[in-house]
This record gives C-alpha cells, sequence and structure tokens, in this order.
C-alpha cells in the first residue's frame, strides 16, 4: 500500500465521528466514496469526460489506457471504467458498493483507525471502529486556501460534512470557505446536483446550507436553469427548509426565471411563467414587467442595425 492516502481515504477519515465512529451520510455513501475515487482518477489523468456526451445517467465516463495503478482501489475502479462506456451515476453506485469495508480495513492497517472488540452484558460481542491519528484530519487539502475551487463532488462532501457540523472544531471554517466561493462554477454544480437530485433527499441542514449557497448561484453556469427553478419551487413547501427555498428562488428569479419566460420554446416559457406567478410579489412583477420593456427595446435596437448594416 503506498505512503500517500487517497482522496476516497481522507474523506472516509473526514465523514467519521472521531468518539463513535458513526459516519455522515451512510446511507448514500457509496455515492460520496464512488465520486471521490472518480475523482482522483480524473485529477491523475486516468478517465476523461465528454460535455457533449450525456446519458440518463449522466455524462458518460472513459478510461484511459495505460500502465495498471498500483494502488487496488483504484486499480479495481479504472477496470470498471474499462469495461465498458457507462454514464457517471451508474459508476458511483458500482464503484462506491461495498467500498466502506474497504477502505476502513485499509485505514486501520495504516494506523489511522482503530478497531476494538467488547461484550455487551458479558454475552453479545461487537466490533467499533473510531479515529487513532485525529491529527491528519486537519491537514487534508479541504482545508487548504483553496486558490483554486475543488472539483463539484469534494464541494458536495464538504457541504454534507459543514452542514453536520463536521469536522469538530473546524465546521465554521468549512462553511465559511464554502461561501467564498459559491460563486464558482463547481459549487454551482455541486448545489445544482444537491437540489435537483430526486432521491435520497438531503437531511434538513444539508438543505439549508445547501440553499444558502444557492443566493450565490448565476443561471448561466447551469446545466438547466429551469430544472433548478422547479426543485427550488418543490423544496419551497418543504416542512423545515421551505423558507429558505423560496427566498433563494425570489431572490435569484430575475436570473433565473426571466429569461426562461420569454424564451421561444413554449412548453419552458409557460412553466416558468406558472413557477413565477405562484411566488412572485408585486416588486417581482413589476421588476419582469422593466426586463420584458428593455428586452423589447433591445431587440428592436440590434434589428435596427441589421437594417442599416444590410443597406450600407
Amino acid at each position: 500500500m503506498q505512503n500517500k492516502t487517497l482522496i476516497v481515504e481522507d474523506l472516509m477519515l473526514l465523514l467519521m465521528d472521531d468518539k463513535s465512529g458513526a459516519i455522515v451520510g451512510a446511507g448514500t455513501l457509496y455515492y460520496t466514496l464512488g465520486g471521490a475515487v472518480l475523482v482522483e482518477l480524473g485529477l491523475d489523468g486516468h478517465i476523461t469526460v465528454d460535455e457533449n456526451d450525456k446519458g440518463l445517467n449522466g455524462l458518460k465516463v472513459h478510461a484511459v489506457s495505460g500502465e495498471p495503478l498500483s494502488d487496488p482501489v483504484l486499480h479495481t475502479a479504472h477496470e470498471k471504467v474499462a469495461e465498458r462506456v457507462r454514464g457517471v451515476q451508474t459508476l458511483l453506485i458500482e464503484i462506491g458498493t461495498g467500498l466502506r469495508e474497504t477502505l476502513l480495513d485499509r485505514l486501520v492497517e495504516r494506523g489511522m483507525l482503530r478497531r476494538e472488540s467488547k461484550r455487551t452484558l458479558g454475552v453479545f460481542r461487537s466490533t467499533s471502529t473510531t479515529a487513532a491519528d485525529t491529527q491528519h484530519k486537519v491537514e487534508r487539502d479541504i482545508f487548504s486556501d483553496w486558490e483554486a475551487p475543488p472539483p463539484a463532488d469534494v464541494i458536495r462532501s464538504a457541504i454534507a460534512l459543514a452542514a453536520q457540523g463536521k469536522p469538530l472544531g473546524y465546521d465554521r471554517e468549512l462553511t465559511s470557505r464554502l461561501r467564498r466561493i459559491r460563486h464558482t462554477t463547481p459549487a454551482t454544480r455541486a448545489v445544482e446536483a444537491t437540489l435537483t437530485q430526486d432521491s435520497p433527499e438531503p437531511d434538513a441542514e444539508e438543505l439549508r446550507l445547501t440553499l444558502r449557497l444557492a443566493l450565490g448561484v448565476h443561471a448561466s453556469e447551469l446545466n438547466d436553469p429551469l430544472q433548478f427553478a422547479r426543485a427550488l419551487h418543490r423544496l419551497s413547501s418543504h416542512s423545515q427548509a421551505g423558507d429558505s427555498a423560496l427566498l433563494a428562488l425570489r431572490r435569484t428569479c430575475w436570473d433565473l426565471l426571466f429569461p426562461q419566460m420569454v424564451q421561444d420554446d413554449e412548453a419552458r416559457r409557460r412553466e416558468a411563467r406558472t413557477i413565477f406567478d405562484a411566488i412572485a410579489t408585486p416588486h417581482e412583477h413589476t421588476r419582469f414587467a422593466s426586463y420584458t420593456a428593455s428586452q423589447s427595446f433591445w431587440s428592436k435596437q440590434r434589428q435596427r442595425l441589421r437594417q442599416q448594416f444590410r443597406r450600407g
């Protein structure tokens, strides 16, 4: 085993509570771990994605041929990608499933975790895994200066950590750094992916933090602005995060909904208008009227310039 830890091993340590051994987001851990492995393969140039090659299960992932990878986790994942081209969502599940125990075994072998067996009531034997090397957590790249924002999958994991108050003593710093990069493309993609996923739905704390970050989203960076607006509208009825979703939708509607309400596609235009009418205040209706008037003015100006150009 190589001396340097993998991103996915670092992430596992960050997700684990030092004392209890409980893991944040354990129910969907395969997504998180699978994403971390794909991130490392991508950063090292072992896989590629084509922004124009997208299927029902997300962007298609392609393996890059080369020498076999020395790390067993990365090698197995790369072999899985190389079997055939698949969407990233499928690969997250296939790579991440069953990876938890493999990583725990590796971290125990590294001396970063310890396993203890004990008997409850003198009869029932149980095994717990807890942190042995807590200092390693505070030295990770996730707490670096972030001169360039990390990939969207890493940001999603950081959002989940910070929302749960993890890692202990560093959650506020992590939240602060997330807010500083919220206007970047990777952060926008992370926020969009979290809010538009069909299942499982993030818990209330993760939703609230993600919705605060959504206030910095620019529609031009979204994969689908209308889908994002649809997700915010759906979440506006959430029992615990509804107010935050409604605030995010209202504050971004000029950038998110206005362009959708004047585009050529009638179905998208109608849906955007329905969402807008459901949440808009009189002030927002006034802003939209000004927006359409401005659009009409500049459209006429462009038409006149074209006519003058043709005559000239």
